[in-house]
């Protein structure tokens, strides 16, 4: 089980790590090696894998095989840093979100799925971190179906939101802000179609913004979207303001527009934690990015679907 607490140490600290990363960057894909790969078949795919550190975990070029080895050297990589009194930071950071989706699957009720995780939860919460376990309390009073999922998203922003904080590194905190209000503004863009496909009323999405508005400790834009009618007034407000689309077309990407951007002010830094927080998140993001097209290429789905890589297109 993670351990949700870290300690961050004097810039001094991390000075050969941070070296460390920034050769590790140049093992990394660009933009370009993206452009390219989006026009691949799968195994064109696989011989572009090969010219990078991926090729040490390929046992085989079968889809399995591919999607095995992203994850084990992004685990290799994860590992490696952990060793520097790393590993709780990586652990609040990058391996919080896998549990907080677990316990989504409960409640969207994936009852065939379980593990040692639900085993803890079930038999043993004193052994599983607090916040999971008030977490997962909450699931089972029994909430309407269209609130239960975001019970979990609620935990993880205000668990990741209060985690941000004690670094004390502003671009950290900057980041997590702006990754938070559109992780938010998704939300509510997620179920203003569902609105508008008949799968919940208008009522269960103010019902809905009622209860993010009393549960979340960082809720900017809900300050302005307190209904649906405030929200489709604030569309018609924004369009433009967000991308040249209208917002309800492009919101599926606001997340990762906050990645990118971010990963662009992170080349700045040389010293302290940030040059390591934004070396994970490209190697996140990256392994994130390749596991999804490996799937649409495996599959012949065109890669024109994954929305993350709209970038690719441009």
């Amino acid at each position: 089980m993670v351990n949700f607490s870290f300690k961050i140490e004097s810039k001094s600290q991390y000075d050969f790590l941070c070296g460390r990363v920034k050769v590790l960057e140049t093992y990394l894909m660009g933009d370009s090696v993206f452009k390219e790969l989006v026009k691949k078949d799968f195994k064109g795919f696989v011989e572009v894998l090969q010219n990078y550190p991926y090729k040490n975990f390929l046992e085989d070029v079968d889809f399995e095989s591919v999607k095995k080895a992203i994850e084990n050297r992004k685990k290799s990589e994860f590992n490696e840093i952990s060793k520097f009194d790393l590993k709780d930071f990586i652990d609040v950071f990058f391996k919080s979100k896998e549990y907080f989706l677990l316990l989504k699957r409960i409640a969207l009720g994936d009852v065939a799925f379980n593990n040692g995780f639900t085993d803890l939860l079930l038999k043993s919460p004193c052994k599983v971190p607090l916040e999971l376990c008030k977490c997962f309390e909450e699931l089972k009073a029994g909430l309407p179906s269209y609130i239960r999922p975001l019970v979990i998203d609620v935990y993880y922003l205000n668990f990741i939101w209060e985690n941000a904080k004690k670094t004390n590194s502003d671009f950290i905190v900057e980041f997590y802000s702006e990754f938070i209000n559109n992780t938010v503004l998704t939300i509510l863009m997620r179920n203003y179609n569902f609105v508008k496909n008949n799968f919940i009323n208008e009522n269960d999405f103010n019902k809905l913004v009622e209860y993010l508005y009393a549960r979340l400790e960082k809720r900017d834009i809900l300050t302005k979207v307190r209904n649906f009618e405030e929200l489709s007034h604030f569309l018609n407000y924004s369009r433009g303001f967000y991308s040249e689309k209208e917002l309800d077309e492009t919101y599926e990407t606001l997340e990762i527009d906050t990645l990118r951007r971010f990963f662009d002010k992170g080349k700045y830094f040389n010293e302290g934690i940030e040059p390591i927080f934004v070396y994970l998140l490209r190697l996140d993001y990256e392994a994130s990015l390749l596991q999804k097209l490996a799937y649409a290429l495996y599959h012949g789905v065109s890669p024109t679907e994954i929305p993350e890589l709209e970038f690719a297109y441009e």
